[in-house]
């Protein structure tokens, strides 16, 4: 839990930085337990998005070789944990949607 949302906030932390219209700077973030699942959604605005040649997200900070591994690394983690997770864009909005099934 602390990798997946260490990295979420951390991310949205950045996003609103980036952002120079303080007004503009928004984020949610909702964590729910619903007979044993997990949910966890997350959205915020930004400046800007950028994607490599498979259509995952791809860093926008300098030093590339040492970043961009969050998105990842949350990744591994809710499939490894038999969990759900999508990322989208809508209304200027960036939005993830996680959902894992914790055992009793």
């Amino acid at each position: 839990m602390v990798c997946i949302l260490g990295n979420l906030i951390d991310n949205i932390i950045e996003a609103n930085i980036r952002l120079v219209n303080i007004k503009d700077r928004y984020a949610n973030i909702n964590i729910k337990y619903v007979e044993n699942n997990l949910l966890i959604n997350l959205e915020n605005n930004f400046k800007e998005v950028k994607f490599d040649i498979n259509k995952n997200f791809k860093t926008l900070k300098k030093e590339k070789n040492k970043h961009g591994f969050g998105l990842k690394n949350i990744k591994k983690i809710v499939d490894k944990y038999n969990g759900y997770i999508e990322m989208d864009i809508r209304d200027n909005k960036f939005i993830t949607q996680i959902a894992l099934i914790l055992e009793n």
